[in-house]
């Protein structure tokens, strides 16, 4: 089962970027993903003056869930998109499948409608 979980401790950042051959962003919220309780990867965001931003999200070393990524992803996308604004932007920090699966394009994404309607909107 997959499980996209929030990770608060510093340490823990630092080690489980360190799994994915990268450097944590202290200061970023961050997310491991587990798969049946193995971490397969990480995604670090961070809010913006003009909505958010995905600094990280790569498998860890051995892995090689592109899906998971996506799903990852678009936890931080949901994230930012309530809590910020209607604009998300990606470092090179990710792939350039993942970030086209996930919609942005020239490393920008307009959240306006993302997620579509609902009827408390």
């Amino acid at each position: 089962m997959l499980k996209i979980t929030p990770v608060f401790e510093i340490d823990e950042k630092e080690r489980l970027c360190s799994l994915c051959e990268a450097e944590a962003e202290v200061e970023a919220l961050t997310y491991a993903i587990l798969s049946d309780e193995s971490e397969i990867g990480v995604c670090q965001f961070k809010f913006t003056k003009d909505g958010g931003a995905i600094l990280l999200l790569r498998n860890t070393k051995g892995s090689d869930d592109e899906d998971a990524l996506v799903i990852a992803g678009r936890a931080a996308l949901d994230f930012i998109e309530r809590n910020s604004g209607n604009s998300a932007y990606y470092h090179d920090k990710m792939t350039a499948t993942v970030a086209k699966k996930l919609g942005f394009k020239d490393g920008k994404l307009d959240l306006e409608g993302y997620f579509g309607q609902c009827c408390n909107k």
